[in-house]
């Protein structure tokens, strides 16, 4: 496998910005083919990983992340550097293109994929919301960026200082953290004359501590998922590492569109925070799908006359529909990754206003691919038969890391549903 560097390139658009195509191509085609060659590109780096991502999904969970092995053949596949701007060495690709990188490598290990999803994801926010003089100091040139975003509600507390703040929290699941270079959290900044505000924060890895509080059997599923917990001891943030939490807010140009002209860089993050760890739920439904094959395969039946189970139509159906549920929601991901790019365009354009509302939108359909992922799954694991279900199995590994989902906010539809029509409704 070849470096990414070697094997694509960067051009304009006409709007100026870039668009990266591959050189193994020989292809004069417009930059939408160019984009597409390289997500093509991407995905078959994943697949040609699978074997390894397999091979190491036991030590994956022991040790509550993937190898430096893993690590550096992310790297060298461009995985942590698909939304990193192309000023910095990114590759400047788009949301759909993450998607489907995440959802390939999590057909070889689902815990893998959520670390690598929720540590490499977070260029984007990074790209959009801080000023050239952040962006320089955490991309560098061509620097890996690597950082979870812990950003529910707030945490802990930012005090106003001279230049900037300082910040005192501890923070869970910060998935991706194990090989971060940086680490964003929502804190609250307090206010003396007031309720305290959201402040996001960005800071390196010389600036916190990570806890091994993961991993080796400490939670049903995802053990490899690296969502250890960070300790931030009264650090001090810099004005220009911190922005407010507004970002639901926000409407029109950013930082990031103004530096990189891109309108991948509007801001618009809620799909895409949803997205991150769906494209893992439907790449485990996936693997788990790929292990039925193989179970129906290579088993026969119980009872006389004894004939593959691949033969009967209790296999053929339970695959039929488990494919249908998986394809189905592999649609939805590459239409949302779509419409948020033509969205941001017109946006940017002149057009209508890409707003929260848009984006709580393609957020609902992101959940309901979510859904069908979890229903894949409630076909395959229990018409497998008891033995896929022993310790060790692969299949019985994608279960409990389903499992897991299940209990992630992104999964609890009906709940979600509630705030969706009251989006809607203007509530």
């Amino acid at each position: 496998m070849f470096p990414i560097d070697a094997r694509l390139c960067v051009m304009r658009t006409a709007r100026g910005r870039s668009m990266t195509l591959s050189l193994d191509d020989e292809t004069t085609a417009g930059t939408a083919r160019g984009s597409r060659l390289a997500e093509d590109e991407l995905v078959l780096r994943a697949q040609e990983l699978r074997e390894l991502l397999v091979k190491e999904q036991e030590d994956t969970e022991r040790a509550g992340h993937y190898s430096e092995r893993i690590h550096e053949a992310f790297a060298d596949a461009g995985f942590y550097r698909i939304l990193t701007p192309a000023a910095f060495g990114g590759l400047e690709l788009g949301i759909g293109t993450f998607f489907r990188v995440v959802t390939e490598v999590a057909r070889g290990n689902p815990s893998a994929a959520w670390c690598l999803a929720l540590g490499a994801g977070h260029a984007l926010p990074m790209a959009s919301y801080w000023s050239a003089e952040a962006q320089r100091e955490a991309f560098g040139e061509g620097r890996t960026f690597i950082a979870p975003h812990r950003n529910q509600g707030g945490f802990g507390k930012a005090v106003r200082v001279d230049g900037g703040y300082v910040v005192d929290c501890t923070f869970n699941y910060c998935s991706g953290v194990p090989f971060s270079t940086h680490f964003m959290g929502t804190t609250l900044l307090q206010n003396p004359d007031g309720p305290p505000s959201q402040l996001v924060v960005v800071v390196p890895r010389e600036s916190y501590t990570v806890l091994d509080d993961w991993g080796n059997g400490r939670t049903l599923g995802m053990q490899g998922s690296g969502s250890n917990s960070v300790v931030l001891d009264n650090v001090f943030v810099p004005d220009h590492m911190a922005v407010p939490y507004n970002w639901h807010d926000h409407v029109g140009p950013t930082p990031g569109t103004e530096l990189h002209d891109n309108p991948l860089y509007i801001g618009r993050l809620t799909a895409f925070y949803a997205g991150e760890v769906i494209s893992v739920a439907i790449g485990t439904a996936q693997a788990a799908l790929d292990e039925y094959e193989s179970i129906i395969r290579t088993r026969t039946t119980l009872k006389e006359p004894r004939v593959l189970k691949m033969e009967t139509e209790t296999a053929q159906r339970v695959l039929g529909r488990a494919l249908i549920l998986t394809d189905a929601a592999q649609s939805i991901m590459a239409d949302v990754g779509r419409l948020h790019t033509e969205l941001a365009t017109a946006a940017l354009d002149g057009g209508a206003p890409f707003t929260y509302v848009e984006d709580t939108r393609l957020r609902g359909r992101v959940h309901q691919a979510g859904q069908l992922a979890i229903q894949a799954m409630d076909l395959i694991f229990p018409n497998a038969g008891s033995s896929a279900a022993r310790q060790g199995e692969p299949l019985q590994r994608y279960y409990r890391d389903m499992g897991m989902f299940r209990g992630h906010p992104t999964a609890l539809i009906d709940d979600l549903a509630v705030g969706h029509g009251r989006t809607h409704l203007g509530l």
